[in-house]
């Protein structure tokens, strides 16, 4: 066997003392430049543009929004240290590791840790220039080796030994626990980015390098910017792009070795999980689209998504990208994904995060890297609130979560930076030297402290301010650096803020370079070559003042002085403090630049360019002085399209909103169908959204001013009618608005309410015999429905099914599905068609017992679905086998579709009825089934949390419902556990009135009653309550244990005491199983003879009785498991046996009661089974 090998240790982080801190006020100039403020109309830019492209703007439009960029207010800042890790599990690297190196921070274009990097190749100007040949990081030897000890715990948290069988250290202990999250945050500048690129430059190089390690890791990164903090999903899609941009260029190199590529590999993968998904990611990852192929570039968004599947979208979303990921890790291993300034995310993009580091189902190794600026991140901010919950779901969705700060320079740390920066390794002396004026370095580290706050990036540009101005000189004479701190102090004194430092730099520059500045910053932290010459073509003449150089000639100088550094296909910034700085050039003209800037790229990038970037190009458009024009409020329209088909419902608002700020006054005569997209677009978003008052005020003023038909407001009206059905449960309000609109669509669906009962019945009994004469396959060929008003009327009438029923007027319910059912019939298939018979098969099962017809319409039912992919092919499935297919076949049957309709429910986002599913799956039919508690209880922490991740409460009430009665089943037998309170789940406290809930909770308090023996409070709740679960939840399989349960509670007392009402009560409910088994259910043969037994024990008619006592357990023990029932047949035969059978047979008695203790042990409720064994000592 292979030896295990050790797990690193981690030593609990502990931030280093940050230096003193110098107040100083921070002055942010205005723009200096003397760039015109307009740069003449739209006409003589479109003059320009077309003269250089030959552009067709006939189906060009756009949208998106950016806050604008200015200094930041910050607010009181929260740090996050408390660690998870313990003190023990820390055992860092030596800092003298040769692997503790690192590329320097400006050609790495991450932070500025490392010292400066002399870019001059001429060796004659190298002995004036600072030393910034340096690839030491300073002051970060803790952080690192904190950093690359999670990443070591990760990858070595499993092994293979010598016969390939896979094991986990510190398995029993510990868990298995294969993602890691961890958070650095800090000051802008402070060196976050560099210490994280540690790992991709020393540990995933050396796992690449490792033959054994299989495909090796990847780390990507992803940026999410301060000029695009509202797109969505920003920093997650630029991560994975540039993911499959390296799959897709390792595929190139491995082709001309005929190998099976990596490309090959995850393209197959990434087709069989995601299958329906994959047109989705694709239009947020480009390059998934080139190693798919075309076929994945099909539109993600159909126009005519329903707010149901609307709000369905971000579960899809989510659980796509937990698949894709997923897919990468299994190829990948490990998987780093490094997410960079968090504190600019948008709230898909964490929700997202969350999605990842959470799923439980990825088993294979994921390492998620998250840094943000610590002073723009408090108490009040998303990413903060989502931080504090990650912390509080790590334990149950098994990942650890690892948060350092980084803190500024100490003096001690500037003195080394000035050190080796003025070190004579370029004079070959090789010595650290001293300044003339001091000495020594110290003073002026000091110096550096107080104008920078010890800010590395600042100190870093201190520096090199200093040596640009003449303030630290190299004397060639003397062969040593020069300075005067006087000097320095005087020249320095308003220097109080980095990005003030580099625009000063900044504004240096030829005012070409300057142009070519202020308007990449609004391009992003990164962009192409080809998108700056075409605004630079088209702006350059006009704002050159002067001969235009060449773009390539400025990039030079531009790279040459650390503002960009290049990278394949374009150019970013060095830091985002250089884009910030740049960004104030513009000043008070910085709306036009943006609109400047977005106009070119609209009008000049070809379609699918355009659609790539649209949010960019139309978020520039928006933030500029923008006339009310209808073309700019179409773009807006088409970003808010977009942003709704990816889920980032908050963005689409907010283009939908903006669009209709940019329509005319006379929208509603010169507009109309622009006014009305818009209008519909915002109210359905913010509906969606939960701002209802917002919501009503757009649909208020749609229909008083629009003048629009029933025909053109339907949607305003189907998402109004979905939100009091789902969102507010309004029902009995939501059933009265949906019958007025189909009163406006010419439907009349009732008479009056009070007559509802009558048209029911008669309505359902003509369905029922139309069914039942149609061919089980004659739906093939049968057209779906396509009429926008028909599929509306079935829209709204399957509302107020739903509402109804919810309502407790299961009825009226039943109408509205004849009435689907009857319009599938008529006028063809539509979405509602499987659910719509599902309800037909429900009510002749229940009410016909026609289980050969039931038979066919579930077929038929399932059917339908197919020609609507898999939308709502999870509710049909739940449906059916909870309420449908047990009544006529095996429970056990209905498990493998139980897992269907939660993959399905998940996979297309319908996460109510695909929890459902997982909760029968798991917990409901293994219980009924009588498989061992512990088992089940196992199960139950998952998808608890998998509920309330979903916020489903209704499911989340459920589980710990169950999970609190098998708790209470499970406990010793001094406890008292008939009653249903405890940690998971309290009666006492709970004002839950759902009829869904309170017949769970009915349910389980009479199992503890029945299983724990107390048979007199199990009786008299039997009389009180009646049959209150059928009531509340009529057709569920879970009636037959309920019923079965009661009954046999009263034939005890009814025996012990008897007392007539408990005989009747008990023969009544005898009848009914009787009647069940008789007509073919599977599931309740074994009820039926044990209460045969009982009846006939009660009327003496012993040798009877003591056959259908044996036929019971012998039934019971053929179906499997059932131990729960095995054990009360054998205690209810035992009874008998000593207290009715005559003569006695004590010693038969007493097996059976053994028998009955040891299936109650097996089956978990160990009270019980210590109670008999008492009861048999006595």
């Amino acid at each position: 066997m292979q030896e295990e090998a050790p797990i690193p240790k981690i030593k609990e982080y502990v931030p280093p003392k940050p230096p003193v801190q110098v107040d100083q006020e921070i002055s942010i100039p205005t723009s200096d430049t003397d760039a015109p403020s307009v740069f003449g109309d739209e006409d003589a830019l479109l003059s320009v543009t077309s003269e250089a492209y030959e552009v067709s703007t006939a189906d060009r439009s756009g949208s998106k929004n950016s806050k604008t960029v200015g200094s930041r207010q910050t607010k009181g800042s929260r740090s996050f240290t408390s660690q998870d890790l313990k003190a023990s599990e820390l055992r860092p690297k030596s800092k003298d590791d040769p692997d503790a190196s690192m590329l320097s921070l400006m050609s790495s274009g991450g932070d500025p840790l490392v010292l400066l990097r002399n870019n001059n190749k001429d060796t004659a100007a190298q002995d004036k220039q600072l030393n910034i040949d340096s690839n030491q990081l300073v002051a970060r030897d803790q952080e690192i080796a904190t950093l690359k000890a999670c990443f070591q715990r990760l990858i070595q948290s499993s092994y293979e030994d010598e016969e390939g069988n896979h094991h986990h250290h510190n398995e029993e202990e510990n868990g298995i626990i294969n993602k890691e999250l961890v958070l650095i945050s800090g000051q802008s500048g402070v060196g976050k980015t560099s210490v994280v690129q540690t790992l991709e430059e020393e540990e995933i190089v050396k796992l690449d390098n490792d033959s054994s390690n299989g495909g090796g890791g990847i780390c990507i990164t992803g940026k999410f910017t301060m000029t695009s903090n509202d797109r969505p999903y920003l920093g997650i899609s630029d991560a994975l792009n540039k993911a499959f941009q390296k799959v897709g260029a390792a595929a190139a190199g491995q082709a001309n070795n005929n190998n099976n590529s990596n490309e090959s590999v995850v393209s197959k993968a990434i087709q069989t999980e995601l299958k329906e998904e994959v047109p989705l990611l694709s239009a947020l990852i480009p390059s998934l689209r080139d190693i798919l192929g075309n076929n994945s570039a099909e539109s993600a968004a159909p126009a005519d998504l329903d707010y149901e599947e609307l709000e369905n979208g971000l579960e899809r979303l989510k659980h796509a990208f937990r698949v894709l990921i997923r897919v990468l890790c299994q190829e990948f291993t490990p998987f780093l994904l490094v997410l960079d300034d968090l504190q600019w995310a948008d709230v898909q993009s964490l929700q997202v995060l969350d999605s990842l580091i959470s799923d439980i189902q990825n088993e294979n190794k994921l390492m998620v890297v998250g840094t943000y600026r610590s002073d723009e991140v408090d108490e009040n901010s998303l990413l903060y609130n989502k931080i504090m919950a990650l912390q509080e779901k790590k334990e149950d969705y098994q990942f650890r979560i690892t948060t350092m700060e980084l803190y500024p320079f100490s003096v001690e740390d500037i003195d080394r930076v000035i050190r080796t920066a003025i070190s004579s390794s370029s004079t070959g002396k090789g010595e650290e030297q001293e300044g003339k004026d001091s000495g020594n370095t110290k003073d002026l580290a000091e110096l550096c402290l107080k104008r920078t706050l010890g800010n590395p990036f600042f100190v870093i540009e201190f520096l090199k301010m200093l040596h640009t101005e003449g303030l630290l000189a190299y004397d060639s004479s003397t062969e040593q650096w020069d300075w005067s701190l006087s000097r320095i102090e005087d020249s320095t004194m308003s220097t109080a803020n980095v990005v003030v430092l580099l625009h000063e730099r900044m504004a240096k520059m030829s005012k070409q370079v300057q142009i070519i500045l202020q308007y990449a910053a609004y391009l992003g932290s990164s962009f192409k070559q080809a998108t700056l010459e075409l605004i630079w073509q088209t702006y350059g003449t006009m704002r050159a003042l002067g001969n235009k150089e060449p773009l390539s000639n400025l990039l030079e100088i531009i790279i040459r002085e650390s503002f960009f550094e290049e990278i394949v296909g374009g150019y970013r910034w060095v830091h985002d403090k250089v884009q910030e700085a740049a960004l104030y050039f513009t000043g008070d003209v910085r709306p036009t630049v943006q609109l400047d800037i977005g106009t070119t790229l609209y009008y000049c990038l070809k379609k699918e360019q355009l659609e790539n970037d649209l949010f960019n190009v139309v978020d520039l458009i928006n933030n500029g002085n923008v006339k009310k024009r209808p073309e700019f409020a179409n773009i807006n329209l088409r970003a808010a399209e977009k942003a709704r088909g990816i889920s980032a419902f908050q963005s689409a608002a907010k283009y939908a909103t903006h669009g209709m700020e940019l329509l005319t006054d006379k929208r509603w005569t010169e507009n109309r169908p622009l006014t009305l997209k818009l209008y519909i677009m915002a109210a359905e978003m913010e509906m969606i959204l939960g701002n209802l008052e917002v919501a009503e005020k757009y649909r208020e003023e749609l229909l008083k001013e629009g003048n629009y038909s029933i025909t053109e407001t339907l949607p305003l009206k189907l998402s109004k009618a979905q939100s009091l059905a789902e969102r507010t449960l309004h029902f009995d309000e939501a059933v009265d608005y949906c019958l007025s609109v189909l009163k406006e669509l010419g439907c009349r669906l009732i008479l009056t309410r009070g007559l509802v009962p009558v048209q029911a019945l008669i309505k359902t009994m003509r369905t029922i015999s139309r069914v039942k004469k149609l061919d089980v396959d004659f739906f093939v060929g049968k057209e779906t429905m396509s009429d926008p008003k028909l599929r509306a009327i079935v829209s709204i009438t399957n509302y107020i099914k739903y509402s109804a029923f919810n309502a407790g007027d299961p009825l009226f319910g039943m109408m509205c599905a004849s009435k689907l059912a009857e319009m599938t019939m008529n006028h063809g298939l539509n979405e509602y068609s499987g659910i719509s018979f599902t309800s037909i098969g429900l009510i002749v099962v229940l009410v016909q017992q026609d289980y050969e017809l039931a038979t066919k319409i579930f077929q038929m039912a399932s059917s339908f679905q197919l020609g609507f992919g898999k939308t709502r092919t999870s509710e049909v499935l739940y449906t059916s086998h909870a309420f449908g297919w047990p009544w006529f076949k095996p429970l056990r049957d209905s498990l493998d579709p139980m897992r269907m309709s939660y993959l399905v429910g998940v996979q297309m986002g319908e996460m109510n009825y695909g929890l459902w599913g997982e909760v029968a799956h798991v917990i409901m039919i293994p219980y009924a089934l009588g498989n061992p508690i512990g088992t089940i209880l196992a199960e139950c922490a998952r998808v608890l949390a998998q509920s309330e991740e979903a916020k489903q409460m209704l499911q989340v009430l459920t589980v710990k419902v169950f999970w609190q009665m098998m708790l209470n089943l499970n406990l010793s037998a001094k406890d008292d556990g008939t009653k249903l309170e405890g940690k998971m789940y309290s009666k006492a406290n709970d004002d839950n009135d759902s009829t869904i809930h309170l017949s769970v909770v009915h349910l389980c308090e009479g199992e503890l009653l029945l299983f724990q023996g107390d048979y007199e409070a199990a009786a008299e709740r039997a009389i009180s309550k009646g049959n209150l679960f059928e009531k509340y939840s009529p057709g569920m399989f879970l009636n037959m244990i309920e019923a079965f349960n009661r009954g046999v509670a009263l034939y005890v007392m009814a025996r012990k005491t008897k007392k007539r009402v408990y005989k009747k009560e008990a023969n009544s409910i005898r009848k009914q199983v009787a009647k069940w088994a008789k007509s073919g259910n599977p599931n309740v043969v074994h009820f039926n003879h044990l209460l045969q037994a009982e009846q006939e024990a009660l009327e003496k008619k012993l040798d009877a009785a003591d056959e259908s006592y044996r036929k019971a357990i012998s039934v019971a023990k053929t179906k499997g498991s059932y131990l729960q029932h095995i054990a009360l047949f054998h205690e209810r035969y035992a009874d008998f046996l000593l207290n009715v059978r005559s003569p006695c047979k004590e010693e038969e008695s007493e097996h059976h009661l053994n028998e009955a203790a040891r299936y109650f042990e097996e089956w978990g409720a160990s009270a019980r089974a210590q109670s008999l064994r008492d009861s048999l000592n006595k």
